[in-house]
């Protein structure tokens, strides 16, 4: 399985008044996260923790790719992981090039599970 996640400070993190993150109550990096509840915290678990404090949870975003059911890459550089399913698909028994567009992660996502034998689903994995 290939695993892409970018570092602490330019992943991208949710927090949630669930701890199975139903909803989120707001979104963005870590660095956003601490300016928006002004925490005096600077690394996820110490985030994680304070936020705790006040009855809230921080999830971690990452896309996860399976393929015929197995994992095959998961991570949060979707840039890097959509270059692998790119990568993967041209040398596969595809006709047309595949719609992989960094930008267009929705749109992409949607090609990939309805035209594709690889599935994509975004996981919220809570930091603790």
């Amino acid at each position: 399985m290939k695993r892409y996640y970018l570092h602490d400070e330019y992943a991208y993190f949710m927090v949630s008044k669930s701890e199975r993150c139903l909803d989120f109550e707001f979104e963005g990096t870590l660095e956003e996260i601490i300016t928006e509840y002004n925490l005096e915290a600077y690394v996820p678990e110490d985030v994680a923790e304070v936020l705790a404090d006040k009855d809230l949870f921080l999830f971690r975003e990452e896309l996860i790719i399976t393929r015929n059911g197995k994992v095959v890459a998961k991570g949060d550089m979707i840039k890097d992981l959509f270059d692998y399913l790119e990568k993967s698909l041209r040398y596969g028994n595809h006709d047309t090039d595949p719609y992989i567009f960094a930008l267009d992660t929705e749109g992409t996502i949607d090609y990939i599970n309805n035209n594709t034998d690889f599935n994509i689903k975004c996981n919220y994995d809570m930091v603790v």
